[in-house]
């Protein structure tokens, strides 16, 4: 339809859309085709409101033939006037100047809170640069204070780091231009950006278009406009309607893993959108993969970019001399001595804010990776033989207490407890007591105060359950906090020597997964060993340690169940993580033994004081009438899209070796659910393997009866197992793929099946492409190369999913 065309619509049938002006995100253009009009741009709709009166409103406030035809000239002006080109338009500044109408794209008095402005933020607390993180697990959160404190000590930046959770997008638009945003954002299932940016990305580009190409649909977001004079750096600035980020720069790093189809997707999308609203890329964008070394990546683009956003900001890079020496810690630590009383005590060690802790009988409690439940644990069991070389367990979870729900596919996500040989290490190291209460707060002067509140605590229940004491201190944090401990010249050439070869920090720190105990114990025993004097030992103060210790991140778990069989309570199916070090030290996965500790607790078994077994503290663990032991852990359920077809006709073919069985014993389990309902549901083929039919085979009883349960219905559902181990040559699922080449080609080819991998992503998921690629180049006549665009195209569908 073009400007000249006429337009004949029924105003009482668009004002009738009440199911869809109630619903957010229907928007304006699907309402426009319930009545038939289809073929305009959006910039001739941008101004229309986005929901309308119902026709029980217009009768109840007899709206006049006037007002219909005010609406009707407001919502069809650019038919009526020409287009924007057009000099009889109407702009979108003319609009905003009118007193009957709001421009959709600014807003010259800001209606936001302060606490939520970005720009009021940076001006009040003088900063010139705001870094954002978009972190599921907390890695690019401590990624952004990295950066910080990377700024502030080497080009005497003013940093300001924030959640963009607590902060409206809106108000991009009001940062100053010769200040700049950073943006640090992990990626997460298939392309899904974090939790915490969920709310801008939404905004930005539609959590429904997660990989849009075209931001030409996009709604365009009510960005504020700057007060006349606003930029000091450009008083002569001039908000530009449809480029409403032309003040912003910004820089950004990414957080992937190449065996993903989605890259990297998250940063790549915020990226070109930010650009096609006008904003200002500096420097090249980050991509960290961590199928490789994402560490390696993030030092590269530090060294190639943080120049280049000081030049941004009108700084250059520091000598060691010159270089900002002022240490403000993210937090301040205060002993407390006084009494307190037995409800806070209580209350140590606990991952929910306090004024979540309440349950209205009336609504469900917020549960989420800030506010996580603790759920009792049902029942816990090994799933393998007792001379298994591995131990894998079975964990049921209570879900009614709180209401929480879940979807088949989603994951677990839980909060683990730090074992105690590191907590007793980091204790003696720094001369605390464990039992001694504290005060952590969060800390006016740092860059990066994220604690919300102050909290009552002890040294020993920081060390536990809220501080990361396991994983390796990288480089740049040995330069931003450690280094800044040390005084003697035998450290402060240690600890120059790890931060400047490579090489040489991999081989003494990485390969050996040297906690940060283990790294300051070394530091004191060298100073020792050369009889440092002791004004010029390391200094060791807690709040440092909260600095140099990221927070202790939950794990995520795929979810063993299915919700339509057990929507109270779900479970998860765990290998219980244990390795030497290359210097022989016995390592231990944080989540994985904790959540074995319980299962022994569970079944009353001891094993304090045995060789090679880590010691816990764990928090709620009650004791019954009948000496029933019951423990509580921290828990939040993360969506996902790992999803069965939404037509259970739909075949499915499912390969998970090991733990990869965990999300489609829920997928099996909700099938044959749907057989004993009886629905019709179409061929289901799992591909299991692991090391031992006698020792683990996982859940072997359970997978035979749902599979008779299925193959009763549908003689195409089989399960295809591959013991690695069980004989000379080994034999692994991608080999059974191979087997069953001609069924598994008529399924993806000719019946539209879904193709489902869980496990390994380094090794097994390319593998099994591999078999995939094969299967189709030999039963379909393909050429190897025609194979793998196939397969290229096929893994960009909803009909290929990856957990």
């Amino acid at each position: 339809m073009d400007d000249k065309t006429y337009v004949k619509a029924d105003f009482k049938q668009l004002f009738n859309l009440e199911h869809y002006s109630e619903i957010p995100g229907i928007g304006v253009r699907n309402r426009f085709k319930t009545i038939g009009i289809e073929n305009f741009s959006k910039n001739q709709i941008e101004q229309v409101p986005t929901s309308f009166p119902t026709t029980n409103r217009v009768n109840e406030h007899h709206l006049t033939t006037t007002t219909i035809v005010g609406a009707a000239t407001f919502i069809f002006r650019k038919f009526i006037f020409g287009s924007k080109d057009n000099s009889s338009s109407i702009s979108q500044k003319t609009l905003k100047n009118s007193n009957n109408s709001q421009n959709v794209s600014g807003s010259s008095k800001s209606a936001i809170d302060v606490e939520r402005n970005i720009a009021e933020q940076m001006k009040l607390k003088n900063k010139n640069v705001v870094l954002a993180f978009g972190s599921q697990t907390g890695t690019a959160e401590d990624l952004a204070k990295r950066v910080s404190r990377e700024l502030q000590q080497d080009f005497g930046a003013r940093t300001m780091v924030i959640d963009p959770e607590d902060f409206e997008i809106e108000t991009l638009s009001r940062i100053q231009p010769n200040s700049i945003l950073v943006l640090l954002m992990s990626t997460t299932g298939e392309g899904e950006p974090t939790d915490n940016m969920t709310g801008w990305y939404d905004k930005l580009i539609g959590i429904d278009n997660l990989h849009s190409v075209d931001f030409s649909e996009a709604e365009m977001i009510e960005f504020e406009e700057p007060e006349p004079n606003e930029f000091e750096s450009d008083p002569d600035y001039t908000f530009d309607y449809d480029n409403p980020l032309a003040n912003l720069h910004f820089a950004a790093f990414g957080l992937g893993n190449t065996t993903y189809e989605h890259f990297n997707s998250h940063v790549k999308q915020v990226s070109k959108r930010l650009q096609s609203l006008g904003a200002t890329l500096v420097g090249e964008i980050g991509l960290g993969d961590d199928d490789m070394d994402i560490d390696e990546d993030f030092e590269n683009w530090e060294a190639a970019n943080l120049p280049l956003i000081g030049k941004h900001i009108g700084s250059t890079p520091q000598s060691d001399e010159d270089a900002v020496t002022g240490y403000h810690p993210d937090t301040i630590i205060t002993e407390v001595h006084e009494k307190v009383d037995d409800q806070k005590l209580s209350l140590i060690g606990s991952l929910r804010p306090p004024n979540n802790l309440e349950v209205d009988e009336n609504s469900k409690p917020k549960v989420d990776a800030k506010n996580p439940w603790e759920s009792t644990v049902l029942d816990a069991w090994q799933l393998c033989s007792d001379d298994n070389e591995r131990q894998i367990i079975h964990m049921e979870i209570d879900l009614s207490e709180a209401g929480i729900e879940y979807t088949t596919g989603d994951h677990l996500c839980v909060y683990p407890t730090n074992y105690e040989s590191q907590v007793d290490l980091l204790l003696k190291l720094f001369n605390l007591k464990s039992d001694q209460l504290i005060t952590i707060a969060p800390n006016p002067g740092s860059s990066s105060p994220l604690l919300a509140s102050t909290i009552l605590s002890t040294y020993g229940a920081a060390l536990r359950h809220y501080l990361d004491i396991i994983t390796p201190i990288p480089r740049d944090t040995i330069k931003q906090v450690l280094m800044r401990q040390v005084k003697s010249e035998v450290a402060i050439e240690y600890l120059k020597s790890l931060m400047e070869d490579r090489e040489l920090y991999n081989k003494v720190v990485v390969e050996t997964t040297m906690t940060p105990g283990e790294l300051i114990e070394s530091i004191i025993a060298l100073e020792q060993k050369s009889m440092v004097p002791e004004e010029q030992k390391m200094t060791l103060d807690f709040s440092m340690l909260t600095d140099l210790l990221p927070r202790l991140a939950p794990r995520f778990y795929s979810i063993s169940s299915s919700n339509l069989v057990s929507p109270n309570k779900l479970t998860i199916t765990v290998v219980v993580l244990r390795y030497k070090s290359t210097n022989n030290i016995d390592r231990f996965g944080i989540a994985s033994n904790y959540l074995g500790e319980i299962t022994n607790i569970l079944n009353k078994v001891d094993v304090s004081g045995m060789p090679g077994e880590p010691s816990y503290k764990i928090r709620n663990v009650n004791i019954s009438e009948d000496e029933k032991k019951t423990v509580k852990i921290p828990i939040y359920v993360q969506k996902a899209i790992f999803r069965l077809p939404s037509k259970p006709k739909t075949p499915v073919i499912m390969v998970g070796p090991g733990t990869g069985i965990a999300p489609f014993r829920g997928f099996v389990q909700e099938r044959a659910y749907l057989v004993k309902q009886g629905k019709e549901v179409g061929p289901t083929i799992l591909f299991f393997g692991n090391r031992h039919e006698t020792k683990d085979f996982l859940y072997k009883d359970e997978m035979k009866e749902l599979f008779d349960v299925l193959g009763s219905q549908n003689e195409e559902s089989k399960l295809f197992t591959a013991f690695s181990r069980d004989q000379e040559q080994k034999i692994y699922v991608q080999h059974r793929i191979l087997e069953n080449a001609k069924s598994i080609y008529e399924l993806l080819m000719n019946r539209g099946a879904y193709f489902y991998i869980c496990g390994d992503g380094k090794f097994m998921v390319k593998d099994v492409e591999k078999a995939l690629v094969q299967v189709i180049s030999e039963q379909g006549g393909m050429s190897s190369e025609a194979a793998n665009a196939w397969l290229s195209d096929f893994r960009k569908s909803d009909k290929y999913q990856e957990d």
